[in-house]
């Protein structure tokens, strides 16, 4: 077990900490998913819709209530307008669920690396008994 001097740090550095962050965090990534895919689902009905549409179809009034089937109508005209005309919300969208889907598809981002490449080069032994250069004896002559 740990030693932390003061509350705070044991709150902070705590295994308890830990999981709660990591709980608090899984659950803000859950929620920016879900906005993100419904954002990517509404844009993807722009095939039930006229490009000129003024007004949103009835079972999207019925389903989604008034103001919200009037912001879908918005996101599903973006559907039909040309890429460098249409919302970036949209790209945004799209990026942000095929990075979570990868992030959550990929074991080896949460564990970690399993195996370390590493090359270490040692000078040869010259002799069993003598790892590294000889020492020679010497003796000083006047």
């Amino acid at each position: 077990m740990t030693f932390y001097p003061t509350p705070l740090l044991r709150e902070i550095h705590g295994e308890e900490g830990k999981a709660s962050r990591l709980t608090r965090m899984l659950e803000i990534e859950d929620e920016v998913y879900q906005q993100a895919s419904g954002i990517l689902r509404a844009a993807l009905d722009f095939c039930h819709i006229a490009p000129d549409q003024a007004d949103p179809p009835p079972e999207w009034v019925e389903q989604y209530g008034a103001e919200a089937a009037k912001r879908r109508l918005e996101v599903a005209k973006q559907g039909w307008a040309p890429k460098s005309l249409s919302a970036s919300g949209i790209d945004l969208a799209k990026s942000m669920v095929i990075g979570i889907s990868r992030a959550r598809r990929s074991p080896h981002l949460t564990q970690g690396p399993r195996e370390v490449n590493a090359k270490i080069a040692l000078p040869a032994p010259t002799a069993a008994g003598m790892p590294g250069a000889p020492v020679y004896p010497s003796k000083e002559v006047e």
